[in-house]
């Protein structure tokens, strides 16, 4: 498949919600058609709901292309938070939400919503980019800070949810799959020199003059200084062999603890798939009837 060939050019098998960002880094404003146009692209992605929001001084534009599998009716992005000075896109699932969401509750931070992408929303604003510690499973998302003036997008630990971004005429792109910035007005030049050394095999490459991935388990930052990524996770490997210090407690402590993590991180991934396999098959029903003549 393409995706075996060429692995950054986005073919997911898994569908999923989608996303687009536009922040002019200069004076000139984001056109609303841009960012609509760009969305468009993205409608497979997200047939349930699309949406846009631009900010007052039009500087900052964000959409969202949803496929709703957690709360179906209040769940629609962007998302802002109670001041309206954060707003959030997300692409994906954070695994073990319920318990964030509880403890962030318990903290006096209202949720407008049900769904898991919130708690992106308001870990933020608790503990800025540091949030990303907190936050596992598949997932890409951006993130509008007014206050601090801030475009703030984070892609997870191993890169399973896609996120492209571009600069072009002093504006950031950024987008669930390349289409989406090549329609809101990014050029599409082949990279020849990519192509020929292989570059797009990495993580960071693509295909195209000027495009670039978020790399997996890193965040960038974007203000009207310019822009810069941080990578907020690796694998960590030791690099010399050391005993183990600890005691037969602490140990048994820690595999409990990693234990309950991995079989919650499980449990919430199998009943997304779970949910998305009964909306697939509830719509093939509706399209059989309908193709069938029946009422549906």
């Amino acid at each position: 498949t393409l995706s075996c060939i060429f692995p950054n050019l986005d073919v997911e098998t898994k569908a999923m919600c989608g996303i687009m960002a536009i922040f002019s880094l200069g004076e000139q404003a984001v056109q609303k058609e841009h960012v609509e146009t760009g969305l468009g692209v993205l409608h497979h992605r997200g047939p349930d709901n699309q949406k846009i929001w631009l900010s007052a001084d039009h500087l900052v534009g964000l959409g969202h292309a949803r496929l709703s599998i957690i709360d179906h009716h209040t769940g629609n992005q962007p998302i802002s938070d109670a001041s309206d000075s954060t707003q959030l896109i997300a692409n994906g699932e954070f695994y073990d939400f319920e318990k964030i969401r509880e403890e962030l509750i318990g903290q006096g931070y209202p949720f407008k919503t049900k769904s898991d992408s919130e708690i992106a929303l308001h870990l933020y604003n608790r503990q800025g980019v540091s949030c990303l510690k907190h936050l596992r499973g598949e997932f890409a998302f951006c993130l509008w800070d007014a206050k601090n003036q801030t475009l703030f997008a984070a892609r997870d630990r191993f890169g399973v949810k896609p996120l492209f971004y571009s600069i072009f005429n002093n504006t950031l792109y950024l987008a669930s799959e390349m289409k989406a910035l090549f329609a809101a007005g990014v050029p599409a030049v082949w990279d020849y020199e990519s192509y020929t050394s292989r570059a797009f095999m990495l993580r960071d490459r693509t295909l195209f003059k000027g495009v670039h991935q978020v790399p997996p388990g890193s965040f960038l930052l974007a203000t009207k200084g310019g822009i810069r990524l941080n990578r907020y996770w690796d694998f960590d490997y030791p690099i010399t062999v050391q005993t183990d210090k600890r005691d037969e407690f602490e140990i048994s402590v820690f595999v409990k603890n990693d234990g309950y993590h991995k079989t919650k991180a499980n449990s919430h991934c199998l009943k997304g798939h779970a949910d998305l396999a009964e909306k697939t098959s509830a719509n093939m029903r509706w399209d059989k009837r309908f193709q069938q003549g029946k009422p549906v």
